[in-house]
C-alpha cells in the first residue's frame, strides 16, 4: 500500500508539472500576437496576402486617379490633448469651424459674445457687435446658427468661421475663445494688420480644432516623376520629390513596379507584399516573380531605395541596377502627406529599356 501511495503521489506531481509547463507555454504564445501588433505601431498586422492584394486592387481600380485610399481595419487616431475636432478638406475646398456658445439668450447677432479666433497660435479674426474683423490674410466668411430657434431663451448658438479656397500650407491648429473682458487698446481693423493690447479669454469656452488639408499634386510634388529611357545593362535612377509642410514633417513612400509593391515603410501592412517578392538578403527579385506582370528578365531584378532630406523636401530614389528588361515598365511612387490616415497621392512614370546592350 505504501508503494501504491508513492506511485500515486509521483504521478500526481508529474501531472502538475506537465500542466504548469503547458500553462506557461500557452501564456507566452498568447502574448506573441500582442507584441506583433505593438511592433506595427497600432497598425493591425494580421492581414493575409490575399487581403492585402485585394486592398491594393480596390484602391487602384481607377488607373487614372492620383489619389489612393487604402482601407485598413485600424483604430481611429487619437486626437492630441485639447483637440476637440479634426477638420479634413482637400486643397482648394472650404473648411468650416463651428464655435459653440451654449445656453445663450440670443435673438440678434449684436447679442453674441465677442469671439476671438487664432490660427497656428497667431491672431486670425475677431467677432464683435455682429461684425467679423480679420487681418485679411485669408478669405474668411462667417454664419450664425441657433437651435431650437434664434428667439428661444438659452438657445445653443454656433458661430461658424469658414476658410475659403484653402491651401495645404495653412494646415494647423485653429482655436476660438469667448472674450470675457476686452481691452480697449485692441485694434483689429485696417490699416492695422495685427493685435494691439491684450484680451482676457474664458478658457472654459475655448474650443480647439486641427485643420488638415490634403495637398494638390502641384503642392506636394515640386518635380513630376519623369519617364526614363535607357539601354540594357545600364542603371536606372528614378527620383520622387515631395515637399515638406515644415521642418518637422516627413512623408512616407511606397514604390510599385508593374503592379507589384516592391518598397514600403517598415511599419506599414503593405510591407508584407514586399517580403513576398523581394529577397530578404537585399533588393533582389527572382526573375520568375514578374512573368505575369509583363516583365521578362533573364536574371534577378536588383534595386535599392535611397532617401535625401532637405529643409523643404524629401526625395526617395529608386535605383535599378544593370537593367535587363525587354519591355517598358510602369513605375509608381506613392506619398502619404498625413500619417494619421491612409490617403496617398500617386505619381506614375515609365521605364523603357531598348534591346541594345550598353557598350
Amino acid at each position: 500500500m505504501g508503494n501504491s501511495f508513492c506511485r500515486l503521489t509521483f504521478t500526481a506531481a508529474v501531472s502538475l508539472l506537465v500542466y504548469a509547463v503547458l500553462f506557461l507555454t500557452s501564456s507566452s504564445s498568447s502574448a506573441c500576437p500582442t507584441a506583433v501588433v505593438k511592433s506595427c505601431r497600432n497598425v493591425p498586422c494580421q492581414y493575409s496576402i490575399a487581403t492585402l492584394e485585394r486592398i491594393v486592387e480596390d484602391a487602384t481600380r481607377n488607373t487614372a486617379s492620383e489619389k489612393i485610399h487604402l482601407v485598413f481595419q485600424r483604430p481611429a487616431p487619437s486626437a492630441g490633448r485639447g483637440i476637440l475636432q479634426v477638420i479634413r478638406v482637400d486643397s482648394g475646398g472650404d473648411a468650416s469651424f463651428p464655435c459653440a456658445v451654449h445656453n445663450l439668450t440670443y435673438n440678434a447677432p449684436l447679442q453674441l459674445p465677442d469671439i476671438f479666433w487664432t490660427h497656428q497660435q497667431l491672431a486670425l479674426a475677431f467677432f464683435s457687435n455682429g461684425r467679423l474683423l480679420s487681418e485679411g490674410k485669408f478669405d474668411l466668411q462667417y454664419s450664425v446658427h441657433s437651435r431650437p430657434s434664434p428667439a428661444f431663451a438659452y438657445a445653443n448658438v454656433i458661430m461658424i468661421l469658414t476658410f475659403k479656397n484653402v491651401s495645404w500650407k495653412i494646415s494647423g491648429d485653429v482655436a476660438c475663445s469667448e472674450v470675457c473682458r476686452l481691452n480697449p487698446a485692441i485694434v483689429f481693423e485696417p490699416p492695422h494688420t495685427g493685435m494691439v493690447g491684450d484680451a482676457t479669454f474664458c478658457d472654459r469656452n475655448k474650443q480647439n480644432f486641427r485643420l488638415l488639408v490634403f495637398p494638390s499634386a502641384s503642392e506636394l510634388f515640386p518635380v513630376p516623376l519623369a519617364n526614363v529611357s535607357l539601354r540594357r545593362g545600364e542603371d536606372a535612377h528614378i527620383g520622387c520629390v515631395a515637399n515638406r509642410l515644415n521642418a518637422a514633417t516627413l512623408s512616407a513612400f511606397i514604390w510599385r513596379f508593374n503592379g507589384r509593391v516592391i518598397a514600403a515603410p517598415v511599419d506599414h501592412p503593405l510591407r508584407a507584399l514586399v517580403s513576398l517578392v523581394v529577397d530578404p538578403r537585399g533588393g533582389r527579385v527572382p526573375p520568375e516573380q514578374f512573368p505575369l506582370y509583363g516583365i521578362s528578365a533573364a536574371r534577378d531584378f536588383t534595386f535599392a531605395v535611397s532617401f535625401n532630406i532637405t529643409e523643404t523636401t524629401i526625395i526617395s530614389t529608386l535605383v535599378i541596377s544593370d537593367v535587363d528588361l525587354h519591355t517598358s515598365a510602369r513605375v509608381e511612387c506613392w506619398v502619404r502627406p498625413d500619417d494619421s490616415q491612409e490617403v496617398w497621392r500617386r505619381q506614375i512614370a515609365y521605364l523603357h529599356v531598348v534591346s541594345t546592350p550598353a557598350a
